[in-house]
């Protein structure tokens, strides 16, 4: 039985410790500007998230000590693959490094969860059959999805308060779904989605602060080990699909990223303007309004998945839920093709 006061601590300790220093970090900067200029927001958003996940695991590991004792080598293991991507996304903000440079840290940095005892040990497909996984394409999985999660949330990072928004949404919902069953997970998700609601008043337009690659690598790399390994008593096949759920916008983003960037013969990996958020700005929503619209998505999609815990898990179910994700998809695609016909027509009338 995991006592109520374990998730009080750990959601009260993130929000005051990552409102706090961003509150002394914004009024340094302040201090250090001249009144005539607005300067650019600094990228210390990634500093805040590393000091709030890290005083709530030191606080949490003193006060209840026996939900960490079970495996403290994966214990390690996240917290040394998590200091080593939070030090290459600072590296990366101060001097930008070339984007294979931070691919293969990331694959490093990955890598050390299967080394750590992370394993998938199998997956349920839809009629009840498991596959049982060996060591290696387990540890491939781990690795891809924390890979491609990094760059998912590093990608939707483009917007005030976006990727901050979203992925505290999704953390939370993790939270809501696993926190009777897994205590360690459950917390790690809470005090993620705290740690960035306590930045979000800093983080969101107008921002004065950005996340960073050190922020929105860190927050990719916690939330993809948080919707893996969640650990929901239900069919494997579900357990796949959940993440893409609460974590439908980034998901979708970099996916129809990379098609763009493939079908006009680009580096998938390089930087451009193709974004789903980019794209509704684009066709006219306002920079609150895009992300408001993309909050949205995201939280109908968490208050489904928390509700379906009410449903019977049956094959049928998990089709709906498919069927649901690709509607989705369909929508966004119908309101891009919606925002594109209004600003035609309206530079159509001033002609």
């Amino acid at each position: 039985m995991i006592p109520w006061d374990f998730f009080v601590v750990t959601a009260l300790t993130s929000l005051v410790v990552s409102y706090g220093v961003s509150t002394l970090l914004v009024s340094q900067c302040r201090g250090r500007t001249s009144a005539k200029k607005r300067p650019t927001p600094p990228t210390t958003g990634g500093t805040v998230i590393f000091l709030s996940m890290a005083a709530v695991l030191l606080l949490l590991f003193v006060l209840y000590q026996r939900f960490f004792e079970l495996n403290p080598k994966k214990l390690w293991g996240v917290a040394i693959a998590g200091a080593f991507i939070f030090l290459l996304g600072y590296i990366d903000d101060r001097k930008p490094l070339h984007y294979s440079q931070k691919l293969i840290g990331q694959i490093l940095s990955a890598c050390v969860l299967p080394l750590a005892g992370f394993k998938i040990d199998f997956i349920t497909n839809i009629g009840g059959t498991a596959l049982y996984l060996p060591d290696w394409m387990s540890g491939v999985f781990i690795v891809g999805w924390l890979v491609f999660m990094m760059n998912a949330v590093n990608l939707i990072d483009g917007l005030d308060g976006l990727a901050a928004g979203v992925i505290a949404m999704a953390a939370y919902t993790i939270f809501l779904l696993c926190w009777n069953v897994n205590a360690v997970i459950s917390a790690g998700a809470l005090a993620l989605a705290f740690s960035l609601l306590g930045i979000l008043p800093f983080n969101a337009y107008p921002a004065r602060f950005y996340l960073g690659d050190a922020g929105s690598l860190l927050i990719g790399f916690l939330i993809g080990i948080f919707s893996l390994f969640f650990q929901v008593k239900t069919y494997a096949a579900v357990v796949i699909i959940i993440p893409l759920f609460i974590l439908f916008i980034p998901v979708l983003n970099t996916a129809m990223v990379f098609v763009k960037r493939l079908k006009r013969g680009r580096n998938p990996l390089k930087g451009d303007i193709f974004h789903l958020h980019y794209r509704l700005l684009r066709q006219g929503l306002s920079h609150r309004n895009t992300v408001l619209f993309l909050w949205s998505v995201t939280a109908s999609l968490c208050v489904l998945v928390v509700l379906r815990q009410y449903l019977p898990v049956r094959p049928r179910t998990i089709l709906f839920l498919i069927g649901v994700l690709v509607l989705y998809t369909v929508l966004v695609q119908l309101f891009l093709g919606y925002l594109k016909e209004k600003r035609q027509e309206a530079v159509n009338r001033r002609k």
